[in-house]
């Protein structure tokens, strides 16, 4: 249920072999996988040299140079599960399906840099956040820097920096929505990010996943470690980048938005060219 899964090598290596079905067209790929897995993490924060482009790259995203300290965009999205009747209540997620919860931040280029599995779907975007590793590490985005996140989630500063759209509660000024426009157009990189993952290994998350709940969340993990793998090769799927996975809807979260994250969005804000 957190970022370190411990993986059944039996299980995974079973795993393995079925994605290496459906991408067989790379055969160096298992090679990759058995040299790098074991020997360092493959979904990782980015190296201090990296920063700079990644920002760059989520201002060319959005067509701005506003978002020059972006690292990463956050989201969550459900991945269909069969689960006994006892746990259906836990389970079911806002769209009454059951479900386990997949937290992601990815960079730019569609790299998943965290990743957070396990929760049930019923529980909120929010409080996956607040029980992962990457909320209470506090490793992640160094200090200056901040993610990209929807409504689900509280525009803060800390421990985290992660930055939110202005919320709909009230009339917004023009410059507010101009903001939030360029905020989706960049922040989406993680709605194509998941929609890359499931069209990659369309026959694991075109269906739902019978196993049990140890095996989904190790199948989940594997599929983004190879998702990762992948695109470090260079096997970007072209086809998927402009693909918008559909957004859950969970809410708007509107507690804790304290004074230094609004200051922090409104100065951002307030480079915009109007």
């Amino acid at each position: 249920m957190a970022e370190n899964v411990e993986i059944d090598e039996v299980f995974l290596f079973a795993q393995f072999g079925k994605l290496m079905e459906l991408y067989s067209q790379h055969n160096k790929l298992k090679e990759r996988f058995l040299e790098e897995y074991p020997k360092s993490s493959v979904i990782k924060y980015p190296a201090e040299s990296e920063c700079e482009s990644i920002s760059t790259k989520f201002n060319q995203r959005a067509g701005t140079t506003i978002f020059n300290r972006a690292l990463g965009a956050i989201d969550g999205t459900h991945i269909p599960i069969a689960v006994p009747v006892r746990l259906r209540d836990q389970y079911m997620n806002r769209k009454s399906f059951t479900s386990i919860n997949l937290q992601a931040v990815c960079s730019s280029n569609k790299e998943f840099l965290s990743i957070c599995v396990g929760f049930p779907g019923s529980v909120h975007d929010e409080r996956v956040l607040q029980s992962s590793e990457l909320f209470n590490l506090q490793n992640f985005p160094p200090p200056g820097y901040y993610l990209l996140g929807d409504s689900g989630y509280c525009c803060r500063t800390s421990p985290i920096a992660i930055l939110t759209a202005y919320k709909r509660l009230q009339p917004l000024t023009a410059r507010q929505k101009k903001f939030n426009e360029l905020h989706s157009k960049a922040r989406t990189v993680i709605e194509c990010t998941f929609g890359a993952l499931k069209i990659r290994w369309r026959s694991i998350f075109d269906k739902v996943l019978r196993l049990n709940l140890e095996h989904c969340v190790q199948t989940i993990a594997v599929a983004g470690i190879m998702h990762n793998i992948c695109l470090n090769d260079g096997l970007d799927l072209i086809e998927v980048n402009n693909i918008v996975e559909d957004c859950h809807y969970e809410g708007v979260a509107t507690n804790n938005e304290n004074i230094d994250a609004i200051s922090m969005r409104d100065e951002i804000a307030n480079n915009i060219h109007m």
